[in-house]
């Protein structure tokens, strides 16, 4: 019973070993004592305590894989073994303890990143192929339910790229459970990267449920090219709560299929005026008015709470947010 736990690899003559020990110790016992009915299943129980504590101290001590354990491999470098009252994660051949109360622990590279699109086209087929596997899903969010969870659906782009709007499929999609989102982080449209592991499948809502869950963070959104679409008029053009003067947008382009506008990421309240300002020394102009002059473009905070942001040329700012607000 003893030998199996001197090898440290994971195989399943350990295991044979370990009950063939087991009988054989059972059967010893039984023969050299008395009123064997009642004594074989307390010889059951105790040695099979013994042995999951010798399992869970082989590795406490030696980082070695677990004997009482099913393995499930869900690439060529991660593998979990999964124990009645643990888990062990194997990266890349190092150990990881996992109490079943920690999510993905191995490094995001060790997983292929599938598409939703991809992942989504047969959802039954998928989670024959994957229930209880690790996999790195990136697709884009569907919608966030409460601060645990959020979906991911598969989806057709549109012909014009912009503000991360697309056509989700909704009748199906994965659902990623025990994730802490902070909402000032997350919307709907954005490109987000899942990993966890294949838990359940309903096979009406064809959705495949997601738990030990992981966002990876591939700063996709940390930094972007301004473009700045100048028009040789001075027309104003409203767009949600600013007004653009000789200016008929400005989109920010974090990837070639990336694309965001200006006013859009302001009223969604991922971009402020605040912050565009912050490092910004102001003007005063008309006495109450304050004019900051950025890179590619100026803005203009109006006592009448007015906001515009202006072309570089423009420089007769007379009368600007009194002239607007008439």
């Amino acid at each position: 019973m003893i030998i199996p736990y001197f090898f440290h690899t994971f195989s399943i003559y350990r295991f044979i070993a370990l009950i063939i020990g087991i009988i054989v110790l059972i059967v010893g016992l039984c023969l050299n004592g008395s009123k064997l009915f009642f004594k074989l299943p307390l010889y059951l129980i105790t040695l099979i305590i013994l042995s999951l504590g010798l399992d869970y101290l082989n590795y406490i001590c030696f980082k070695s894989s677990p004997i009482i354990a099913y393995k499930i491999k869900s690439s060529s470098t991660v593998a979990t073994y999964n124990s009645l009252f643990y888990r062990i994660y194997d990266c890349q051949g190092q150990y990881l303890l996992d109490n079943y109360d920690k999510n993905y622990a191995c490094s995001a590279d060790d997983l292929k990143t599938i598409s939703i699109n991809e992942f989504l086209t047969s959802p039954s087929q998928s989670y024959h192929d994957y229930k209880n596997k690790f996999v790195r899903i990136e697709g884009k969010i569907g919608s966030i339910i409460g601060t645990s969870s959020l979906t991911i659906n598969p989806y057709t782009e549109a012909e014009e790229v912009k503000n991360g709007y697309v056509t989700f499929d909704l009748e199906k999609a994965v659902q990623v459970n025990e994730l802490d989102i902070n909402p000032a982080q997350y919307f709907n449209y954005d490109y987000v990267d899942i990993i966890g592991r294949v838990a359940s499948y309903d096979e009406d809502k064809e959705t495949i449920y997601l738990d030990d869950a992981i966002v990876v963070d591939n700063h996709i959104y940390d930094n972007y090219e301004l473009i700045v679409n100048n028009i040789d008029t001075d027309d104003v053009i409203k767009a949600g709560d600013i007004y653009y003067v000789g200016i008929s947008s400005i989109f920010y382009k974090y990837r070639e299929d990336i694309l965001y506008e200006l006013d859009y990421l302001l009223s969604d309240k991922r971009e402020s005026i605040d912050n565009l300002i912050k490092d910004v020394e102001a003007e005063k102009i008309n006495d109450n008015d304050l004019l900051y002059s950025l890179n590619d473009y100026q803005i203009v905070v109006c006592a009448n709470k007015n906001t515009l942001i202006l072309n570089k040329r423009i420089y007769n700012y007379e009368n600007i947010c009194d002239n607007l607000a008439n």
